[in-house]
């Protein structure tokens, strides 16, 4: 979770104030009798010092963080002033998510259309072998004079397919012809 511009804004107060109420300190340990066993006065004016760096750093860095997110919000078509970061990146994190999904539904759907297209490349083949094998057992049987055997024919004809409408219509004619002649 990202946190709140005003948030930010807030803790920014508070720190300014600490530093304040410290450099107050500061001042009103000076004003006091110096005791040469006390460390107090130059441990915290080195501290004062370094936290006061510190902060500026953190302003300076802060003021330029929302000039940039202002930038951003801007480019996007949002209003800076009421866009807040949470929403803002929100849109992003939405989008990248359903992107990372919708890639992977694209590996996906590859990789099972690869799949197809090699199983079907597969049974292709074995079609086109089955077919070659026929073919060079016909031709086998051509030269060893094979096919003209009773049971190389009676072999084929299981092999084939159902006869066609023509044939059957033509078998139905025949035998009503035969049946008209018995009569």
């Amino acid at each position: 979770m990202l946190p709140n511009m005003s948030e930010l804004q807030k803790d920014m107060a508070l720190i300014r104030t600490g530093l304040k109420d410290i450099q107050k300190e500061l001042d009103f340990q000076r004003s006091r009798p110096a005791d040469s066993s006390d460390l107090f006065v130059p441990t915290m004016k080195e501290f004062a010092a370094k936290a006061t760096y510190k902060c500026r750093q953190l302003e300076d860095e802060f003021s330029d963080m929302r000039a940039r997110f202002e930038k951003v919000v801007q480019f996007f078509g949002e209003e800076p002033n009421t866009t807040n970061p949470d929403e803002f990146f929100g849109i992003f994190d939405a989008f990248l998510t359903s992107f990372a999904a919708a890639t992977e539904d694209n590996i996906n759907v590859r990789k099972k259309r690869e799949e197809e297209e090699k199983d079907f490349d597969m049974n292709r083949s074995d079609a086109k072998q089955d077919q070659n094998r026929e073919f060079d057992d016909l031709i086998s049987a051509l030269r060893t004079g094979e096919v003209f055997s009773e049971s190389f024919r009676c072999a084929k004809r299981k092999k084939k397919s159902p006869p066609s409408l023509a044939r059957r219509e033509s078998r139905y004619e025949e035998s009503r012809e035969r049946a008209i002649r018995i009569v």
